[in-house]
This record gives C-alpha cells, structure tokens and sequence, in this order.
C-alpha cells in the first residue's frame, strides 16, 4: 500500500482553496435540493420548512459527529457530490410511481419523504467546515485555522450562490447544474486524496463542555435567525 506524504507548508494552499469549493457547493445545493423536491413533493409551505429545518439540521448533526471522521475528509467530500448525482435519479425513479399521489396528498408523509431525501447529503455537507480547519489546525499549527477556512468557505459560499442564480440554471438546467456541483465535490475529494494525507497529528481533541449560557445564547441566535429567514425570505 502506498503511503501518501503528509501535508507540507507548500501543498498548504489546496485546503482553503478546496474549502472554498466546498462552500460554494454547500450553498449551491442548498437552491437546488429545495428546486429539485418542489417540483417532487410540491411547492407547499410546509414542504419549503421541512427542506429548510432538514438542510439545516443535518449540517448542525455533521458538524458534531464530524470529530469521529477526522481522517475521512476525502472519502465525505466525494460522497456529498455522489449523493448530488444520485439523487436526481432517485427522483427521476420516483415520478410516476402510484404511491407518490398517496405520499404527497398527507402533509406528514411528504415530511418524512423530503427529511429520508435530504437528511443524509446535508449531513456530509455540515461535515466538511470543522474537518477542514482541524487539517489546516493540525498542518500548520495556527491558532486561526477555523478562522482562515470559515473566511474562504464563506466566499466560496457566495461565489457558489451568485453563480448558480445567475448562470448555473441559464447554461446547465436543474440537473446539469447538480450534476456540475456534485462534479466539483468529487474532484475537491479526489485531489484531497491524491495530494494531501491526514497529517499524523490529527487526533480526537478532549472533549470540553461549554456553560449553559453560551449554548442558551447560542440557540437563541439560531433561533432568532431562523425567524428571520422564514419570515423575510433571505
């Protein structure tokens, strides 16, 4: 078995690049998921808030068990873009099918559909932030990795949304434009595979309990965030 070379300062680069990549798929999908199951299940209010609450609460389920796949970020990268391929056929599968006029007709059973759909890509989706900065952590030492990495993973972010609402559906279509983000998924995990190992330092970090204030604040900023969403639309 060939052991590939640990992170070095000058392949150092690919991680924020790849994050930003990242990033820009993760909001990308986020649009197209909530297109692609509307025109599934509907484009009924309670179907936008179950595709929102799934989305988001996937990502938040990825981001803490993402310390138990550490070494894994490849392999979670190129499952988000396979599941960005694979579900498009799924929902091909599904139309025309008997049973989708008795799901669709009951709001809990398009629930349930659209949480079975959804839940597992926005998992591998809320994996990729903290696995990404606890590589660049371990890489490079520095005290600011979560910072650098959220910075490029937010821009990458905004990239991803400003070209998918403005030239993704033009040139490429609903599933051309899925298939193009699950694509660069795939390549984000393949080149992190090739070039760049887990760096041997890469281990579990003790687990620290946080006050109860900070998550009570925390879960109200969430809260109050979620209210303006749904509330304003953005």
């Amino acid at each position: 078995m060939t052991t590939l070379p640990a992170p070095s300062p000058r392949g150092l680069w690919l991680l924020p690049l790849l994050a930003a990549a990242s990033g820009g798929c993760a909001l990308a999908y986020e649009i197209l998921y909530l297109r692609l199951l509307t025109t599934l299940l509907g484009d009924l209010f309670y179907i936008h808030a179950a595709l929102l609450s799934t989305f988001l609460a996937g990502i938040g389920l990825g981001a803490v068990w993402a310390h138990r796949w550490r070494r894994l970020l490849p392999l979670c990268e190129a499952l988000t873009g396979a599941c960005a391929l694979l579900l498009p056929l799924i929902v091909q599968g599904l139309y025309g099918q008997t049973f989708l006029a008795a799901i669709t007709a009951q709001a809990g059973l398009s629930v349930l559909l659209t949480v079975l759909l959804l839940l597992p890509p926005s998992i591998l989706i809320g994996v990729s932030l903290p696995l990404f900065s606890a590589w660049l952590k371990a890489s490079c030492a520095s005290e600011r990795s979560f910072q650098g990495i959220y910075g490029a993973y937010n821009l990458g972010a905004l990239a991803g949304i400003l070209g998918i609402e403005f030239a993704g559906f033009r040139l490429l279509g609903l599933r051309g434009a899925l298939a193009a983000v699950g694509a660069a998924n795939l390549s984000s995990g393949l080149l992190l595979w090739r070039c760049l190992a887990p760096p041997p330092d890469l281990v579990q970090a003790p687990a620290r309990s946080f006050p109860r204030h900070t998550l009570a604040a925390l879960l109200l900023a969430s809260l109050v965030s979620a209210v303006r969403i749904i509330w304003y639309g953005i």
